[in-house]
């Protein structure tokens, strides 16, 4: 869906005359310093069923990719071991950029413990 292009414009007669009051206020509200109420977003949510064409994974499945992270997570472990030996500006950025991808399979990893988790019976 994110792949696909807008082919067609939307109309903007009717739509626009019910938000000039809004951006009106909204200016208004800018130019003498007050600060206007933000708008919360609400999420609207399926009411907890999933679409029939998403499978969940078995439990090989999850160990599978907990054990290729984790061989991943030591792999930049030990990058980041040298990367901080290195005291120059290109060592600090990889210090950075490798605790960043450490930091993301650890999510990943306890994204899996909790799918794990999950599949087990109560």
């Amino acid at each position: 869906m994110l792949n696909q292009t807008r082919t067609h414009t939307p109309p903007r007669g009717a739509s626009r005359s019910g938000q000039r009051g809004v951006a009106r206020s909204a200016s208004t509200a800018t130019k003498t310093g007050g600060k206007a109420a933000p708008v919360k977003a609400q999420n609207v949510k399926s009411g907890g069923t999933r679409p029939a064409d998403v499978s969940r994974p078995d439990r090989a499945a999850l160990m599978n990719r907990a054990e290729s992270l984790l061989a991943q997570l030591a792999e930049i472990e030990e990058r980041l071991a040298v990367a901080q030996k290195d005291s120059g500006l290109s060592g600090k950025a990889k210090v950075s950029d490798l605790t960043a991808k450490r930091d993301s399979v650890l999510r990943t990893l306890a994204a899996l413990e909790k799918a794990k988790r999950a599949l087990e019976p109560a």
